[in-house]
């Protein structure tokens, strides 16, 4: 902040209020107007600022000495964050935001209280902090790789021809929570099969899982706050010999892809050598990253992408992204996440293999799913 000539620090997202806090206030992320907020100015001061009725959990949960409140229906959090601002700093100071989180109306009011101030873009400094984790983090992001990975290989060992989607994601969904042993939230089995492989993004529904269907098989979830995904190839039966050639040579493109990783590369040429692997192995890249980071924010820098100037730093964790458009079946995935350490990456997502397609039985009953059957929503 004295480098920068920032007086004051105001930190309003989900991942920066935890980040600086210690506090995951779940309910920030789920009703628009029940903010939370972290006041940091340059003597060191921090507060974290909270709507009364989450007063319980912040005080539990926060790691800083000084806790206000503020009531969601009277007031605001940036109207709070301004009268504190008033009291600890100068009238013309400069005050760091996050611009890509702050709503107008927010900010507004905050400008309002802070007319002479001027106000600059802290998320890019704040997104960057964020990259390199410590001992516990990396522990989090590892388990909850690892959970999903087990309950993909788990909930697909268990299919069966003539199931549907949803059972499938559900008892996915389902594996994780039970392998979590209390660590895992909101997790999210991911299936597409047939021509619902064609959508990327499908939401898995009650379409039927046939023979002969290749399918996109992953979950979605989270631990002490901290994002993961998975996501792997299935099919019911044997694939075509055609499209088997071609997820070989995805593994292929996948494994160099990992093998690029280390640390200092470039983003920008980890996106390079993978496009040309991948033209040596008769395939095309057509999507506009190759993986990116992974952490309290489901993106985070650096982003795997053409052009990106971003060096990958030690201890950061990523997602590997290899995605295969088959003119036959539509997307083929592998969709790892790996640890940048000195000498290369490490791989947190083990537990199911994926240098083959992954095996459905072709005996046709339901999947025993661990969970009942029914809509899904992501």
């Amino acid at each position: 902040m004295q480098r920068l000539g920032w007086a004051a620090l105001v930190v309003t997202s989900p991942e920066a209020v935890q980040y600086f806090s210690g506090a995951l206030i779940h309910t920030q992320a789920l009703i628009r107007r029940r903010q939370a907020a972290v006041v940091i100015t340059q003597d060191s001061k921090a507060v974290l600022i909270v709507a009364a009725i989450e007063r319980a959990l912040a005080a539990r949960m926060s790691l800083l000495e000084s806790l206000e409140t503020y009531d969601e229906f009277e007031s605001s959090v940036c109207a709070a964050a301004g009268a504190i601002l008033r009291l600890r700093m100068d009238a013309h100071a400069t005050v760091a935001v996050e611009k890509t989180h702050l709503p107008a109306l927010d900010f507004e009011c905050l400008a309002s209280l802070l007319p002479l101030a001027t106000f600059v873009a802290g998320d890019n400094i704040l997104a960057e902090m964020r990259i390199a984790k410590t001992a516990d983090e990396l522990d989090a992001v590892a388990f909850v790789a690892s959970v999903m990975d087990a309950a993909i290989g788990a909930a697909v060992g268990r299919a069966r021809a003539g199931s549907t989607e949803i059972a499938l994601a559900n008892d996915i969904t389902c594996t994780a929570l039970q392998l979590g042993g209390g660590r895992i939230r909101g997790a999210t089995g991911l299936v597409a099969a047939g021509p619902n492989l064609r959508v990327s993004h499908h939401v898995a529904g009650s379409s039927p899982i046939n023979p002969g269907d290749v399918l996109r098989v992953g979950c979605r979830a989270t631990c002490d706050g901290y994002h993961g995904l998975v996501a792997r190839t299935a099919a019911v039966g044997e694939p075509s010999p055609p499209v088997a050639r071609r997820y070989a040579a995805l593994v292929e493109a996948h494994r160099d892809l990992r093998a690029s990783l280390d640390v200092g590369v470039s983003a920008g040429d980890v996106y390079t050598r993978a496009s040309h692997r991948r033209r040596s192995l008769g395939l095309t890249l057509e999507t506009s990253h190759v993986g990116h980071g992974i952490g309290l924010e489901f993106q985070e820098p650096p982003r795997l992408r053409k052009g990106s100037t971003d060096t990958l730093m030690q201890d950061s964790t990523l997602m590997a992204v290899s995605v295969l458009n088959d003119p036959d079946v539509g997307h083929l995935y592998i969709e790892d996440m790996v640890a940048i350490r000195p000498g290369g990456s490490v791989l947190l997502t083990s537990a199911t293999p994926t240098d083959s397609i992954l095996n459905v039985l072709m005996a046709t009953h339901p999947t025993p799913a661990a969970g009942a059957t029914g809509s899904s929503a992501r």
